[in-house]
Parts: structure tokens; C-alpha cells; sequence
């Protein structure tokens, strides 16, 4: 799994915190996992949420996803 373009929406995102940058996240998550998931229905429901840190149990599923990616986790 390859989540390079979610990880770089997110940093856009939290650059600049538009709708436009929090929609691009759901659909590069998508394109990212169009192997196991919709891309459709990612861009309609997946958006960037709010930091937290690491394990924090409200931290946002986009942004685990990218560090357990980085991390090798997945």
C-alpha cells in the first residue's frame, strides 16, 4: 500500500485549511486504496480531522492510516 498521495493532501491541508484541501484528502485516500476501497465513496466521506497525537483514541483514521503507513505497519 502506497498512502504518498494521502500523506502529501494531508500536509497540504494542514498548510493551507481549505475545503478544497480537506476534499483532496478523501480523494487521494481514495486513489490510494482504489484496490480495496471506492474512490467515490472515499471523496464523499473520508476528510483530513483534526491532529492528535500518535494513539490518541480520537485521532482522525486518514491520519493513522498515513502513520502506520510510514511507519511500515501496513
Amino acid at each position: 500500500m502506497d498512502l504518498s498521495r494521502t500523506e502529501a493532501a494531508l500536509l497540504a491541508y494542514d498548510a493551507h485549511r481549505t475545503e478544497a484541501n480537506a476534499r483532496a484528502v478523501g480523494v487521494a485516500y481514495g486513489e490510494d486504496t482504489k484496490d480495496i476501497n471506492d474512490p467515490e465513496t472515499c471523496a464523499s466521506c473520508i476528510g483530513p480531522g483534526k491532529p492528535k497525537p500518535a494513539g490518541h483514541p480520537d485521532e482522525p483514521f486518514v491520519r493513522r492510516m498515513v502513520r502506520k503507513w510510514k511507519a511500515g505497519e501496513i
